[in-house]
C-alpha cells in the first residue's frame, strides 16, 4: 500500500488521520486506487449543505497522487424488467441501481411465491462484482444480502420469492398483499470494468451457457429455466445432477408453443429424463423439436416423491461429428452421461474400433461391445 484516504464529515475532527480512529468515519486503503463513496443513509453521510474533510496518508515512501471530489444529482439508476443497461466503472467505484418487482405477476397462473427475480451482469473487460440488498440499505462489498463475486465473465444472482430470506425481508409482505417490492443492486469494480446488467422477474431463471446453477425444488413442485441459443447448428445439452432427492427433467422449445411451460403431462414437453440418478438431454439441430436460433429452450425440474437439491447446467457445442483418420488415435474428453460422436471412412471389410480408457469409464457404442455402425 502506498497511501490511504480518510474522511470526516465535520461533526467531529476536521483532521482525519489513521492515528486516531475517532477522527474519521470512512476510509479506503486499496493498493492502487482509493475510492470512498457516501450515500444517503450511510453513517458518514451529512445532509447538504455540509462540508467533508479528507486526509491522505503515505504509508512508506513519499508518493505523488491526484485527488478529486464529485457528486451525482441522482446516484441511483432504475432498471426496467428485461432491459439491459451498460456501464463503465473505474476501479473501486460503484454503480447503484434499484429494481421494482410488482406482485402478482402478469401471468395469473404463476403463484407469487414461484416468482424468480434474477440479476445478470456480463463483464466484458476487467472484473466487476454484484451485490444486492432487500431492505433499502445501499449494497456494497461490506453490506449485502446476496452477492456474486466471480472472476471475469458472468455474475448472476437468482432470488426466489419463496426464499426464507426474501419472505423475512421488507419485501416479504408484498408477496401476500399483491404489493410491490424494490430491491437495491450494486455493480462494484474490483478492477476497472466495462459491463452490462439486466434484471428480470417472472417464471423462468435464465441459464448461462456452461455455467452450473445450484437450486432446490419442493416435492411435486417445478422450477423453471430458460436457455437462449443464438448460434445455428449447435448441440444443446441439459444436465441435472442431484445432490439429494430425485429431481426429474422436462424440456420444450420455441419450436412448439405448447412446451414453453413443461410439466409431467404428455404434450407439454418435447424431451424428458426421469432416471433415479443424473438426468441428461441432448438436442441436436436436426431434432424435430429443436428450435431455429435465435430462440429459447424451456426446462422444468420436478421434485419427484421428495424435496430435491441439484445442480443444473445447459451448454452448447458443435453438433458435427469428429472425423477420424484411419490408424491415428484421437484424444478426447466426454462429460458424465453425455456422448461424443465420430465419423470415419472405411474401405476394408474387417473393422476394428478401440476405446482406451485414460480416466473414468468410457464405453464404445459400436458392434460387439455396444457399438452401432451407421453407414452414410
Amino acid at each position: 500500500m502506498s497511501n490511504s484516504a480518510f474522511v470526516a464529515n465535520g461533526t467531529g475532527s476536521k483532521r482525519p488521520t489513521s492515528a486516531d480512529g475517532s477522527s474519521y468515519c470512512a476510509f479506503s486503503n486499496m493498493n492502487r486506487r482509493d475510492v470512498i463513496e457516501l450515500y444517503p443513509g450511510d453513517a458518514c453521510y451529512c445532509a447538504p449543505p455540509c462540508t467533508y474533510y479528507i486526509g491522505v496518508q503515505a504509508w512508506a515512501d513519499p508518493v505523488s497522487y491526484s485527488i478529486v471530489a464529485s457528486e451525482l444529482a441522482s446516484p441511483f439508476f432504475t432498471l426496467i424488467d428485461g432491459l439491459p443497461m451498460a456501464g463503465l466503472l473505474p476501479q473501486g467505484e460503484t454503480d447503484q441501481f434499484v429494481f421494482t418487482v410488482q406482485f402478482p405477476p402478469d401471468d395469473p397462473s404463476l403463484p407469487p411465491t414461484r416468482r424468480v427475480i434474477e440479476i445478470i451482469m456480463q463483464t466484458y473487460l476487467g472484473d466487476a462484482d454484484l451485490f444486492v440488498t432487500l431492505d433499502g440499505r445501499v449494497p456494497s462489498p461490506t453490506s449485502w444480502d446476496y452477492r456474486a463475486i466471480g472472476g471475469t465473465g458472468v455474475d448472476a444472482i437468482a432470488i426466489r420469492a419463496s426464499d426464507p430470506a426474501f419472505l423475512a425481508s421488507p419485501c416479504g409482505p408484498a408477496v401476500s398483499s399483491n404489493g410491490s417490492c424494490t430491491i437495491s443492486i450494486a455493480a462494484y469494480a474490483f478492477e476497472s470494468s466495462i459491463y452490462a446488467i439486466v434484471a428480470t422477474s417472472g417464471r423462468y431463471l435464465q441459464l448461462v451457457d456452461g455455467q452450473p446453477q445450484t437450486d432446490s425444488v419442493d416435492m411435486r413442485q417445478y422450477n423453471y429455466y430458460r436457455f437462449f441459443v443464438g448460434t445455428p447448428g449447435q448441440l444443446t445439452t441439459f444436465q441435472v445432477q442431484p445432490a439429494s432427492g430425485d429431481p426429474d427433467l422436462y424440456c420444450g422449445s420455441d419450436a412448439n408453443a405448447n412446451t414453453t411451460v413443461p410439466t409431467t403431462a404428455r404434450g407439454t414437453y418435447l424431451w424428458r429424463s426421469i432416471t433415479t440418478g443424473n438426468e441428461m438431454l441432448q438436442v441436436y439441430p436436426t431434432d424435430p423439436g429443436a428450435c431455429a436460433p435465435p430462440c429459447s429452450y424451456y426446462c422444468a425440474v420436478y421434485g419427484y416423491r421428495t424435496n430435491a437439491s441439484y445442480v443444473i447446467t445447459a451448454a452448447t457445442g458443435s453438433a458435427a461429428p469428429t472425423r477420424l483418420i484411419i490408424g491415428q488415435p484421437q484424444a478426447d474428453v466426454v462429460a458424465d452421461q453425455t456422448y461424443k460422436r465420430y465419423i470415419a471412412d472405411f474401405n476394408a471389410s474387417a473393422l476394428t474400433i478401440t476405446v482406451s480408457e485414460c480416466r473414468g469409464e468410457p464405453h464404445q457404442l459400436a458392434a460387439g461391445r455396444q457399438v452401432v455402425l451407421m453407414p452414410v
